[in-house]
């Protein structure tokens, strides 16, 4: 829980480098890839509808946190 807000002080806790805005379907983001060559993203919204941080590992595996807003 704790929304978009949350999403992003967790995104801010990882040790994520080259950290750059994109835009997504929905909303902007932001994306950056962590030591170990994941690529890390996090977004407002998601097709569940809560804000998202995403975790590519680079043997192709998605992790995905959903942040209610409850």
């Amino acid at each position: 829980s704790g929304g978009y807000e949350q999403a992003l002080k967790d995104y801010n806790s990882l040790d994520v480098r080259d950290s750059h805005k994109i835009e997504t379907g929905y909303g902007s983001g932001i994306t950056g890839t962590l030591s170990d060559g994941s690529k890390v993203n996090v977004r407002p919204g998601s097709t569940q509808g809560d804000a998202t941080v995403e975790i590519q590992k680079p043997n192709g595996v998605k992790i995905k946190i959903r942040y209610g807003d409850d």
